[in-house]
């Protein structure tokens, strides 16, 4: 059973470490390509940041939370509540991701008036 926990936190590690390399390379290129003194890459910028805010979340939540939670019960032989308990999370996850996403598309025109209000009157 520590095998296969170390195991799932090493692969959760792993990925988390990937991620950070891909976002730096990401950020790297686009800097590389728009400049880093162009007003419109901060919009840029901030659009990005918000989904690594969220993933930096969940992930935490995954690696403090949900894991340890997820082996003691496995541990315990409790295997239909550890299956009930990931169930569950999932579900509600999905739900959350679900009203964020929604939330993002009603929010996004408004976020994209107020910007271009601001860089049209800096380029006139």
């Amino acid at each position: 059973m520590e095998k296969s926990s170390g195991k799932n936190t090493m692969n959760v590690v792993i990925i988390s470490m990937v991620s950070k390399v891909l976002a730096l390379v990401s950020k790297t290129m686009y800097l590389s390509i728009f400049g880093a003194d162009n007003p419109l890459i901060n919009v840029y910028d901030y659009a990005l940041q918000i989904p690594n805010t969220i993933f930096n979340c969940v992930g935490t939540a995954l690696n403090t939370v949900i894991i340890p939670i997820y082996t003691s019960l496995l541990a315990r032989d409790k295997k239909d509540e550890g299956k009930k308990f990931i169930d569950d999370i999932i579900t509600i996850s999905s739900f959350i991701i679900t009203l964020l996403i929604i939330a993002g598309i009603i929010i996004a025109p408004a976020i994209s008036l107020m910007a271009g209000d601001r860089f049209d009157a800096e380029y006139k």
